[in-house]
């Protein structure tokens, strides 16, 4: 377990899947702990090349089938690399480092996968660089699975328009989106696992604490308060696309060989 410290900030990360197992600023625990030892249950799990679920676990990129491991069902879910070891590239006091060279039998090319993590006493930035290293064009879709503290009843604001996505069924997009506003809405009466685009900057309100959750080139987000969030926290997920985004595209990126994608997300303790 790799430590982060800096003038009440700490975070702790595993080397495993670059996962964020604690988070502590200005010294007031942020993300709920992982109960059961599976990444996306607690903490912050990093999800690439893909996040939440490809259908089936199967998709055509150019004109070729990939398949990916079934690991939800019929579904793949998650990514590639939650079980990944990752190597340190640099690390400071309150600064790290860690890369990883991703190469799946399920994915056209090779990744060279960079996550740096930043803390400070009331923030923590997340940043991403992923080369495409290898000769063909990959299909990517990045995103983390913060779980956050909260007590007693809660509610989001946001700063830009939100749109809630359709659900063909009850894990996957069908490509209609309406506007919703939560702003304000007691959110631990409600029952959420739906996925968002837009909002912005998004704050998160509770008894417990106020966390602004600023996001760069990651416009969607995932809402979830079901049960791996025990009634005691909120997962505010960033990602760059929806949900089965391998299949129907919504927010999908695609790297040129020799080209990256660069983006970031930042946690903000405002009290």
């Amino acid at each position: 377990m790799l430590k982060l410290t800096y003038d009440g900030g700490e975070a702790y990360i595993e080397e495993r899947g670059a996962y964020v197992a604690n988070l502590y600023l200005a010294g007031k625990k942020i993300l709920k702990e992982n109960q059961d030892k599976k990444l996306t249950h607690g903490g912050s799990a990093t999800m690439i090349p893909f996040a939440n679920r490809v259908r089936n676990h199967t998709y055509v990129f150019e004109g070729e089938q990939y398949f990916l491991p079934k690991n939800d069902g019929e579904n793949s879910i998650h990514g590639l690399i939650m079980d990944s070891p990752f190597d340190i590239i640099t690390q400071e006091e309150n600064y790290i480092v860690m890369n990883y060279r991703l190469l799946h039998p399920g994915f056209p090319s090779e990744l060279d996968i960079n996550i740096s993590f930043k803390i400070k006493r009331s923030e923590f930035i997340t940043k991403f660089s992923i080369k495409n290293i290898g000769s063909k064009r990959a299909p990517i879709m990045v995103g983390a699975h913060p779980y956050f503290n909260i007590k007693g009843d809660y509610h989001i604001n946001y700063e830009e328009p939100a749109f809630k996505l359709n659900y063909i069924d009850k894990y996957f997009p069908d490509g209609r989106a309406e506007f919703v506003d939560l702003n304000g809405i007691n959110l631990s009466e409600s029952v959420l696992d739906n996925t968002f685009y837009g909002g912005g900057k998004i704050r998160l309100r509770s008894e417990y604490s106020e966390v602004e959750i600023g996001r760069k080139n990651m416009p969607f987000f995932v809402l979830y308060n079901g049960k791996y969030a025990e009634g005691k926290s909120i997962a505010i997920e960033p990602l760059t696309g929806a949900p089965d985004a391998f299949n129907n595209g919504i927010g999908l990126k695609i790297i040129d060989p020799l080209k990256s994608l660069n983006t970031q997300f930042k946690i903000k303790l405002i009290r």
